[in-house]
């Protein structure tokens, strides 16, 4: 039986939104077309109907606001810290785009929405999806992402999300924004379970910003889809004191600091969110399809290679992944202006069980978790040939137990055929070292929610070498790997 990569009985998106927030439904939210209030049988978890919310005041003062970058990256902690911490602010990345008028370098990509703007705020953004209409069919849990929900919204912004800003306040040239989000938006929100003991409130904002900086990062470089919006939910916070601010359009004035810091009154990090580009589907139903022979295997193979040079990306940027499961490559519509001024949409598609096609998308990668992802930047012995190697072989392995062996000997067949050969021939003298990055990155002694077990990461180190080494079984990538790599598999899948 193949594998189900989600779960269809995700709490949906406005609903959470509201819990997180602890206030009422917003009767602007609408599920197919139905108004959510007490009409439709739909109340709040404390029984209360839900509550008609005032409309956005048109009328607001509003302030010209652009984002801006990080100008001295090592100020980046700090940098963080206050934006998603303190100020309760926005933060957002965008890929090297044609004609954006945005910065040349990846890192001036990487911006923080303005603060005198309402937009610059996590609690405007917030009240907004509140009101968004998300749909029970488009809200998912991913089985490999835990703690995750994903919520997406499809057509245009004047159809299903007419609250969103423009791209001048990215600082982006007109037109370029609709690129983006012609098709839908996507959010994807990662709640954090409550426990006995938990960091304090700083260093629980530290481990979020790492995590919703590990995902800015990689959109920035075209690694994952770009993020329009991320931040942070503070538990606590007196969203209800912002009534007037919150129903603005994007551009209005915000309050000033003093007003804004006597309502940040949270003292635990419930949730992080991240507001993005929408994907048309993941690589677990290109991967259903092709088992169900619904795709050619030349579309399979060469989205294949495509996965792997965004991989190769990754650890270029020094970064090493090991949730690398097909449920965690998402496709996105890319759309391209042609000569003719025409937008052309281009990408990968399968056929669906119904006959027609899945909307074209790109490959990008997703969920930074940081259980399972770490930036290696300060790591000696690290190595981008081993990382790149490391990461197949995760993401084979997982495609294999997922799917079989048939499928996973396509990929590696075509993935030498592709130079992947050369790259596992060039890690075998380092991977020993590599394994000993491996245990000293995933192991601290610092205190997080939900760490990776030590045993498990020894043993990933300890199997990593023979999965490189591996000759008896035809080479690298055949077989589902040692104790390590099962142990891992079987926490991500099931």
């Amino acid at each position: 039986m193949l594998y189900k990569s989600h779960d269809d009985d995700a709490e949906p998106g406005h609903r959470l939104i509201s819990r997180l927030m602890m206030l009422s439904l917003s009767t602007h939210a609408r599920l197919f077309g139905d108004d959510v209030s007490a009409e439709a049988a739909d109340e709040n978890e404390d029984g209360n109907a839900a509550t008609l919310d005032p409309p956005i005041d048109k009328g607001a003062v509003t302030v010209s606001a652009v984002a801006k970058p990080l100008l001295v990256q090592s100020q980046l902690k700090e940098w963080l810290l206050a934006t998603l911490g303190t100020k309760r602010g926005v933060l957002s990345a965008w890929p090297e785009t044609k004609g954006s008028g945005l910065a040349a370098q990846a890192s001036s990509r990487i911006l923080a929405l303005d603060a005198k703007a309402v937009s610059g705020h996590a609690n405007w953004w917030l009240w907004n999806l509140r009101r968004t209409a998300f749909s029970r069919r488009d809200s998912i849990t991913p089985r490999c992402s835990r703690g995750v929900s994903v919520h997406c919204v499809g057509g245009g912004p004047e159809r299903s999300f007419d609250w969103f800003p423009a791209g001048g306040i990215y600082g982006m040239n007109p037109g370029i924004i609709d690129l983006f989000i012609h098709y839908g938006i996507s959010v994807s929100i990662r709640e954090f379970e409550t426990s006995s003991i938990e960091p304090r409130l700083e260093i629980q904002v530290q481990h979020a910003s790492i995590l919703i900086y590990n995902q800015l990062e990689a959109a920035a470089h075209g690694v994952a889809p770009a993020v329009f919006a991320a931040f942070l939910v503070h538990e606590g916070d007196d969203y209800k004191g912002l009534d007037a601010m919150l129903r603005s359009p994007p551009t209005a004035a915000a309050l000033p600091p003093d007003q804004l810091a006597e309502v940040a009154v949270g003292t635990r990090v419930a949730a992080a969110v991240v507001l993005g580009q929408v994907h048309s589907f993941r690589m677990t139903d290109m991967l259903t399809a092709y088992a169900h022979n619904r795709v050619s295997k030349d579309v399979v193979m060469n989205a294949m290679v495509a996965v792997s040079s965004k991989v190769k990306q990754l650890a270029n940027l020094k970064m090493l992944k090991l949730n690398m499961v097909a449920d965690n490559v998402v496709f996105c519509p890319q759309l391209i202006e042609a000569e003719d001024d025409q937008l052309e949409l281009r990408g990968f598609t399968y056929e669906l069980p119904a006959g027609t096609e899945a909307l074209k998308g790109k490959p990008f990668l997703c969920d930074f978790d940081t259980r399972l992802s770490k930036r290696m930047t300060m790591q000696d012995g690290y190595n981008a040939v081993a990382a790149y190697v490391t990461m197949m072989l995760v993401l084979l392995a997982a495609i294999r137990h997922q799917f079989g062996r048939r499928v996973a000997d396509d990929m590696m067949t075509t993935l030498k055929t592709a130079g992947f050969q050369a790259d596992v021939d060039a890690a075998k003298p380092m991977i020993d070292t590599f394994a000993d990055v491996i245990r000293r990155s995933f192991q601290t002694g610092r205190m997080e929610r939900d760490a990776l077990p030590s045993a498990l990461v020894l043993e990933i180190a300890a199997d990593l070498p023979r999965r490189v080494r591996d000759e008896e079984t035809g080479g690298p990538g055949c077989g589902c790997g040692g104790p390590g790599f099962r142990q891992l598999l079987k926490k991500l899948l099931s």
